[in-house]
């Protein structure tokens, strides 16, 4: 892992650059600032995707992302399963620039979290690498117009990371991805669409085949159940459980990957909710999960070593789709049509006094995890979605 600053950033590029055109796939991870816009915008079993969607342009519009996560992931041309992640960590703050002044905000329970897992507020604000999106540059253009495209190009920072990354095409890897995908167009392209059809077009537009591994495992979750290594489907437990013996050893030929050079930290050290590590272990599960479904039919006395190119087959029914959380569909397709609404079942109770009944009594009582709406206060009659 290499942990990109404003002092490295410019020396490092070139490096970046190389890694990610000679790579085969990126994976991506993003730390933030926030997660909910004000309590109104919390995610809800009842909400359509419209009122998703709006709930999603709030988060991006009111927060940043603080730490950026890139790792690049190639096949050695000498061995088939085994490859070579190069990963680096951005520690991200916005500047300001002649009249353009970026206001942003914290949520405190994100930073008792950021906190909790150890990052440096100091490295973010003192030395976060600044960035322009497309709006932003064409503002500082109009505004002063004696600044030439160098000093310009010295302006933009992360975002010729960005724009690197999208001339590249390479497929892009991430692990719970909606709200990553939000802030990288929001920060470095424009401000989100007015509607969720137009921002499932231009995310795709800009990356043109992308694996959620989020969904990816609870799309085959019931398939290789007898593996017992995607039980849980956070990206702790799954890294954890496929990096261990027996998901290094379940299948014969496993992907070994090993850190490229300057990047042994991770070797060595678990650090989850660090970008830079989140990145890499998201390319590291997508890698092992496609080599089980490669391997689910195949005998031992048969196996063999399997080929990049053979995962991203096996891949193309969950390419481009993101996973959603609590939400009306399981996931977002970015190509075609969302797939039908799925509702939980929905449990109204009611009663006659409507002041022995408050949803945090109802929620305490019914103890599982659900989503509460008031239908009608003056009877008391409360909807539940389990």
């Amino acid at each position: 892992m290499v942990d990109v600053v404003c002092d490295n950033f410019t020396a490092l590029l070139p490096r970046i650059e190389q890694c990610i055109r000679e790579c085969d796939f990126v994976a991506v991870d993003t730390e933030f600032t926030g997660l909910h816009a004000t309590s109104e915008d919390e995610v809800s079993l009842f909400d359509t995707m419209e009122q998703r969607y709006g709930k999603l342009k709030k988060f991006a519009e009111k927060f940043i992302i603080c730490q950026l996560g890139l790792a690049m992931f190639t096949n050695d041309a000498k061995s088939t399963y085994k490859y070579v992640a190069h990963s680096f960590n951005f520690y991200v703050c916005p500047r300001p620039k002649g009249n353009m002044d970026v206001r942003f905000s914290f949520q405190a329970s994100n930073v008792d979290f950021l906190c909790d897992h150890n990052f440096n507020f100091n490295k973010m604000f003192y030395e976060g690498v600044h960035y322009l999106s497309s709006r932003q540059e064409k503002l500082v253009r109009a505004e002063d117009e004696s600044l030439d495209d160098k000093e310009v190009e010295e302006m933009l920072g992360l975002t010729k990371v960005f724009r690197i990354l999208e001339r590249a095409g390479k497929p892009l890897v991430g692990h719970n991805m909606l709200c990553d995908l939000a802030l990288i167009y929001q920060s470095f392209c424009q401000p989100l669409p007015e509607t969720y059809e137009e921002f499932k077009a231009e995310i795709h537009q800009i990356f043109p085949v992308i694996i959620d591994t989020k969904h990816l495992c609870f799309a085959v979750q019931k398939r290789l159940s007898q593996t017992k290594l995607l039980e849980f489907t956070s990206l702790t437990d799954l890294c954890g459980a496929l990096g261990s013996q027996r998901g290094t050893f379940y299948a014969l030929f496993s992907p070994e990957v090993s850190h490229g050079e300057q990047c042994h930290r991770y070797s060595g050290e678990r650090v989850f909710h660090e970008a830079g590590f989140d990145a890499y272990c998201a390319g590291f599960v997508f890698l092992r999960v496609a080599h089980l479904l490669a391997m689910k039919n195949v005998k031992s006395t048969e196996a063999q070593a399997i080929h990049l190119r053979r995962y991203f087959k096996l891949m193309e029914p969950f390419i481009n789709r993101i996973n959603l959380i609590r939400g009306p569909i399981h996931y977002i397709d970015l190509v075609a049509r969302d797939p039908p609404l799925i509702r939980s079942p929905w449990l109204v109770v009611s009663t006659p006094d409507r002041s022995q009944l408050t949803l945090q009594l109802l929620q305490k009582e019914l103890n599982c995890v659900m989503d509460v709406r008031q239908l009608t206060p003056i009877l008391g009659r409360h909807c539940c979605q389990l």
